[in-house]
């Protein structure tokens, strides 16, 4: 209904503003349709993180306790960047591997003076390259590692 003393254009004006809102809006739902798949966006994602094709192999900055007979040992996120944060733990490492020789010694010297462990005796910062699926198939061993920095554990 109308609103009493409204002019007589108001009514077409006000359904001309409804279609035009409906169409931007059904535009906005369809336009990923026409986009490249990788591209993700509101409001209809591709879930590219999850569809894309992913390299069988893939690298991990890690920092390991290494003991006596040389066998690794895994490290809490608080020896390795002095927080429970498993995230940014792995951020500190990444950062320093990216920076290179001088930060991943210093990171080496850092995590070495928190090791309580009395069984590790050496800290190594490397990069490890897995194969993806036989990891989950439980082969746990890296096909290659890239040494950063190595050092031993102050006792």
């Amino acid at each position: 209904m109308e609103p009493v003393g409204a002019p007589p254009w108001s009514r077409s004006r006000t359904r001309a503003w409804a279609v035009a809102v409906t169409v931007v809006a059904a535009a906005a739902v369809l336009i990923p349709l026409v986009r490249a798949p990788a591209q993700d966006s509101f409001p209809l994602s591709t879930y590219p993180m999850f569809t894309a094709t992913r390299e069988p192999v893939a690298s991990v900055d890690v920092v390991a306790g290494v003991t006596a007979g040389g066998d690794d040992t895994r490290l809490s996120p608080d020896v390795i960047a002095g927080t429970d944060e498993v995230i940014q733990a792995a951020a500190l490492v990444g950062r320093a591997v990216r920076a290179g020789p001088g930060q991943t010694g210093q990171l080496c010297r850092d995590v070495a003076s928190r090791v309580g462990d009395p069984a590790v005796v050496g800290i190594e910062v490397r990069t490890d390259a897995y194969d993806t699926v036989a990891w989950f198939r439980g082969h746990r061993e890296p096909l290659e590692s890239h040494l950063h920095a190595r050092c031993e554990v102050p006792r």
